[in-house]
């Protein structure tokens, strides 16, 4: 057999049993979506789908390897809900025979290589495999597809598809033209070549695998108009209305395809949006998500990525307000990656399970309707994603006042002065927050942790409030929690840049949701210039920590 012949053998036998549904009423089909859509599902993980790209060259190619090598640990874990991509980079590109352009390339990473081919060759393929697992496990697929991620800007990059090098009129810029914000290799949504070229792959993905859902990727990567991406100013840096209705009527198309496909089934498709958790920065972008809301194109919203840009019950109550389910996006913390936008360092703790139980628990404090991983896998993921999002105490947990900064794309890498949306303390350890002496800060941070929950009374955790700053020397500050004023802290400092001023917490000045911390810098400046806040943590430390229940 060939290899077209077997990719399209591959293909046609993911076709069985979708025929023969009787048709539902159009009552029955939304009475069928809203049980799914109310459904517990307090925990989606997002798998980028390079497991098959980069393939330890040691390990054989069989279904149940390649389970074991990613997502077999999503079966340790509380999630609900996979999101399997097949491949992330290059629109179009995927690990998938007969849709869009076939991946076969590598970019090297360690003792590894791309096994796409060896596995269609003895008639496998990623995301069938994917499927196959989620049914054994009972457990949900959503097919997850990035609008928009251009990995292969890198000249040369074998990530670069075919379809690109063939309609380069369809691309923001080219390599000898770059935009302004970057991402030359980024497809135009208002070229209606990008758009059809769509519709296509998702009617073969859609008609060939028995997903539950779709994810639409948004943040992989917030360019959909070249007009945008070239602006020079905020004023023209934004979508026009012509614009936010082109893409409205294109997820309105995506969403009829979803539901004729799910009509012959005889089971509703969901939709997702991964997006920008501001409504007004993802109208600039071309994303109107109140629209797409109001005309039921979108089930569901995983806010966040890259940043956060206000409180999550900001969000969440807009999405819930507009009939959508609303989901956080638990991205890897990026502060820290580049050490040279840290001169006075900052406080240890974001990633491993403190940090992503504290996440958790803040954003169910928040009114969300569950979290998403992102980016995190393997045993990461199981050991963070066996933890009830609703019952965390007993997790020993570090609340972070930023949890993502510097160190990756900012508002500012897609949208002309795109921070200017932003809420959130000013506490970017990369952009420490400067004071004079004496002057207070002050900010909000939403604790998860129920400290009149029976867990928490029969084992009272300690909690300690760490204040990094540019003092080598003890100095008097201050901290004040919700209005009530602490005892006077400890500090520390082990080099000549930074010190740290320890507050003990008492429990009962905490409570569960929103909190006002106010930092007062100490009277006297340090040596060569003012006070800087520069990173603040809050510690949760059970004297018996289980790590969650599974």
């Amino acid at each position: 057999m060939n290899k077209s012949n077997m990719f399209f053998a591959v293909a046609s036998v993911c076709l069985c049993g979708f025929a023969g549904c009787d048709e539902l009423s159009d009552a029955e089909f939304e009475a069928r979506r809203a049980e799914l859509l109310a459904k517990p599902r307090r925990i989606m993980t997002d798998n980028d789908g390079n497991d098959i790209v980069y393939y330890d060259k040691d390990r054989p190619v069989t279904e149940e390897a390649f389970i074991a090598s990613r997502i077999g640990y999503v079966a340790k874990t509380r999630a609900e809900t996979m999101i399997y991509c097949p491949w992330c980079a290059g629109f179009g590109h995927f690990t998938v025979p007969g849709i869009g352009d076939l991946y076969t390339g590598y970019c090297r990473y360690g003792n590894t290589t791309n096994r796409t081919v060896a596995f269609l060759e003895k008639g496998l393929n990623a995301l069938q495999m994917a499927v196959n697992f989620c049914r054994r496990e009972k457990r949900e697929i959503f097919l997850g597809i990035r609008m928009n991620d251009s990995h292969d800007v890198v000249p040369g990059s074998p990530l670069f598809p075919q379809w690109k090098k063939d309609n380069p009129d369809c691309l923001i810029g080219s390599l000898e033209k770059r935009p302004r914000r970057g991402g030359w290799s980024s497809v135009d949504f208002e070229n209606p070549k990008t758009r059809e070229y769509m519709l296509s792959f998702m009617r073969k993905f859609l008609e060939q695998y028995d997903v539950d859902g779709v994810e639409y990727d948004f943040f992989r990567h917030c360019r959909l108009f070249k007009s945008v991406v070239w602006a020079e100013d905020e004023e023209s840096s934004r979508a026009t209305q012509a614009q936010l209705d082109l893409m409205s009527d294109f997820m309105a198309r995506l969403r009829a395809l979803s539901e004729e496909v799910g009509r012959k089934r005889g089971k509703p498709i969901l939709v997702a949006v991964r997006v920008p958790d501001s409504f007004e920065y993802n109208l600039c972008m071309g994303v109107d998500l109140k629209k797409w809301l109001e005309q039921k194109s979108v089930d569901i919203v995983i806010g966040g990525g890259y940043w956060q840009f206000s409180p999550w019950r900001k969000t969440a109550e807009k999405v819930h307000a507009l009939g959508g389910k609303f989901y956080v996006s638990l991205d890897e913390s990026r502060i820290g990656w580049n050490e040279r936008l840290y001169p006075l360092g900052l406080l240890p703790g974001r990633k491993g399970v403190h940090f992503y139980a504290a996440r958790m628990a803040a954003a169910m404090a928040e009114g969300a309707d569950g979290v998403c991983f992102f980016n995190c896998q393997g045993g990461s993921l199981a050991a963070c994603a066996s933890i009830d999002p609703l019952a965390t105490e007993g997790v020993d947990k570090s609340y972070f006042a930023i949890e993502r900064g510097s160190g990756g794309y900012t508002p500012n890498s897609f949208i002309c002065n795109g921070a200017r949306f932003s809420t959130m303390p000013t506490l970017d350890p990369a952009k420490p927050h400067y004071l004079a002496p004496g002057e207070s800060y002050s900010f909000e941070m939403t604790i998860g942790d129920d400290f009149g929950s029976p867990a928490a009374k029969s084992a009272p955790p300690v909690v300690t409030a760490q204040a990094l700053v540019n003092y080598t020397s003890s100095a008097d500050a201050a901290l004040a929690v919700n209005g009530r004023k602490l005892a006077p802290p400890k500090f520390s400092s082990s080099n000549t840049t930074n010190g740290v001023f320890a507050f003990n917490v008492p429990l009962d000045a905490l409570k569960r949701g929103v909190n006002e911390f106010s930092f007062t810098a100490p009277a006297t400046a340090p040596a060569g210039g003012k006070p800087a806040l520069v990173d603040f943590v809050l510690r949760i430390k059970y004297p018996k920590n289980k790590g969650g229940k599974k």
